[in-house]
């Protein structure tokens, strides 16, 4: 039986829920019911005879209602906690995130994925930076939640800044949550992302062990009290 199926003897739309014995049970609500039916919380019938099969004196006495109501929800995953990056880093630099996913909502989760940026307000938005690095996150029980570490990236393009960093539950958008817009947290203190870390400079006419000294320029000579400095007078 389709689930977009209207019980015509009932103000409102229903959907079935299961059929025991010949008595169809089905969850009412005020709004719209389906497959994808609304968040919401629905009254549970008990239908006798629901497919008219049977002639009957009073054919609109069929149906029951359960004092129990059903709350029609999703899981709603957030990061309850999340640990402070380093005060200064280099671009190209790796730094090991510890962070806790929590399902506040009453229904089971499915698997997802954290992912970690750095921005500049603690707020997210479309051009936060995003770190190199995911943490796996189980499917969460009602209630439930799950500690974890990543180690991240800073990429080498990053502009230079102060950022504070954020901590992204179902990054990735694979769980359907009651809401959407609360996965991450900021870090309570930020990092600082300096250019690429200095390499030693180095001349540009080395002296290669074994090679022949250079001689000194037209019209100089070494005296007596010349003084050897490493390899070169």
């Amino acid at each position: 039986m389709s689930g977009s199926r209207r019980h015509r003897r009932f103000r409102g739309k229903v959907t079935p829920v299961s059929a025991i014995i010949g008595v169809l049970i089905y969850a009412s609500v005020v709004s719209s019911v389906g497959s994808e039916e609304r968040l919401n919380t629905s009254f549970v019938l008990a239908c006798t005879d629901d497919l008219t099969k049977l002639l009957e004196g009073d054919e609109g006495n069929c149906a029951a209602s359960a004092s129990a109501v059903v709350t029609v929800t999703r899981p709603d995953l957030v990061e309850s906690a999340v640990s402070d990056p380093p005060a200064t880093a280099a671009r190209g630099a790796s730094f090991p995130i510890t962070d806790v996913v929590r399902n506040l909502a009453g229904v089971a989760s499915g698997p997802s994925t954290t992912r970690y940026y750095l921005s500049l307000d603690m707020v997210t938005r479309a051009g936060d930076t995003l770190l190199t690095g995911i943490r796996a996150v189980p499917g969460l029980a009602a209630g439930g939640s799950q500690s974890g570490t990543a180690n991240v990236t800073i990429p080498s393009t990053t502009p230079p800044n102060t950022y504070f960093l954020l901590a992204c539950a179902d990054s990735t958008n694979v769980v359907a949550e009651t809401d959407e817009m609360n996965n991450c947290k900021p870090s309570s203190s930020t990092v600082t992302v300096t250019r690429d870390e200095a390499r030693s400079p180095r001349s540009s006419h080395p002296h290669v062990r074994g090679a022949p000294r250079p001689r000194p320029a037209a019209g100089l000579t070494r005296g007596s009290s010349d003084r050897l400095i490493g390899d070169v007078w």
